[in-house]
C-alpha cells in the first residue's frame, strides 16, 4: 500500500512539472494565434501607431487554415504627448477616442463635454447592434460604462484644455487585457483581444 502511494505521488509530481514547463509555451502559442488590436506609444512623444493581428480569410494555406497577418498603421500624431505625473502615465482622452473610433461607422461615434457639470460623454457605435457609452466627471474617479459604475485609481483632470485619464483607464474601462512598459525605450504597448 505504501509503495502504491509513493508511486502515485511520483506520478503526480511528474505531471505537475510537465504542466508547469509546457503550459506557458501553450499559452504563448495560443496568444500568438489569437486576433488582437495593439496600441504603441511613447512617453513625452506625440507619435503612436496601432497594429491589428488577424487571420486573412481570403487566403488559405495548404493545411486548410488561414494565414495570420499584421496590419500596422502609419504613424499616428497624438494631440497631446502622454506623460508621467504622480507615478501614473496619463493620456489625453481625445486621443483615446480618436484611436478607438470605429472606421466602419465614424459618424456614430461622438465625444462631448458638458462644461457646467464637467462631464465627458463618449459614445462608440460599431453598428446598430453594438454601442458603448462612457461617462466621466473631471475630478472624480468614477466612470460609467453603459450605466455600470467603474472606479479608476486616479481622477481625470484638465490640463491645457484637454482631459487626461490614467493609463489603467484603458484596462478598466476600454477593455485592454495587457499593458507592457519598456522603460529602456519608453514604449508603452497596450493589447486588446478581438473576437472574445
Amino acid at each position: 500500500m505504501k509503495k502504491l502511494l509513493i508511486f502515485w505521488l511520483i506520478i503526480l509530481v511528474v505531471v505537475i512539472l510537465l504542466v508547469s514547463l509546457f503550459l506557458p509555451l501553450m499559452i504563448k502559442n495560443a496568444k500568438a494565434d489569437s486576433p488582437y488590436f495593439r496600441l504603441n506609444f511613447r512617453i513625452d512623444s506625440t507619435i503612436a501607431r496601432t497594429e491589428l493581428h488577424e487571420q486573412d480569410f481570403a487566403k488559405k494555406l495548404p493545411d486548410g487554415t488561414h494565414p495570420w497577418v499584421d496590419i500596422i498603421s502609419p504613424q499616428i500624431d497624438l494631440l497631446a504627448a502622454p506623460f508621467i505625473k504622480d507615478g501614473q502615465i496619463w493620456l489625453a482622452l481625445r486621443d483615446v477616442f480618436n484611436i478607438f473610433r470605429t472606421s466602419e461607422n465614424p459618424q456614430a461615434s461622438v465625444i462631448s463635454y458638458d462644461s457646467k457639470n464637467q462631464q465627458v460623454i463618449m459614445i462608440y457605435q460599431k453598428d446598430a447592434s453594438y454601442e458603448t457609452k462612457i461617462e466621466l466627471t473631471i475630478g472624480k474617479p468614477i466612470v460609467l460604462q453603459n450605466g455600470k459604475e467603474i472606479i479608476i485609481n486616479m481622477s481625470p483632470f484638465i490640463q491645457d484644455g484637454r482631459t487626461f485619464v490614467p493609463l489603467n483607464f484603458l484596462t478598466q474601462v476600454m477593455g485592454a487585457k495587457e499593458i507592457f512598459c519598456s522603460w529602456a525605450t519608453d514604449w508603452i504597448i497596450v493589447t486588446w483581444p478581438l473576437g472574445i
